[in-house]
């Protein structure tokens, strides 16, 4: 099990989930930006985009916090789900 490697998409999820403040500030821009372009504008298209931006957000940091971050963390879960033979899925099967 020492040659698991975490995924970058794993790496994302932790770095957005250790820096909270970054991503409320980023939205917090964004929003501002938003609504000013929708205010000269005169088209609210603008600010309901942002809508779907902190979606996204919302939605990646829901799953960044149950989603196994490090190597260990991966270690323990497929130990945990696999405890007898610790090989993976459908181990005990032979070819």
């Amino acid at each position: 099990m020492n040659n698991i490697k975490v995924p970058r998409v794993l790496m994302g999820f932790s770095f957005i989930a250790t820096r909270l403040w970054l991503i409320v500030g980023v939205l917090f821009i964004l929003a501002i930006a938003s609504a000013i372009i929708s205010f000269f504008q005169k088209d609210l298209a603008w600010l309901s985009a942002f809508g779907g931006i902190m979606t996204i957000f919302g939605v990646l940091l829901t799953v960044s916090h149950s989603v196994p971050k490090t190597d260990e963390e991966i270690q323990r879960f497929v130990e945990t789900r696999f405890p007898e033979s610790r090989d993976g899925i459908m181990a005990e099967i032979e070819g």
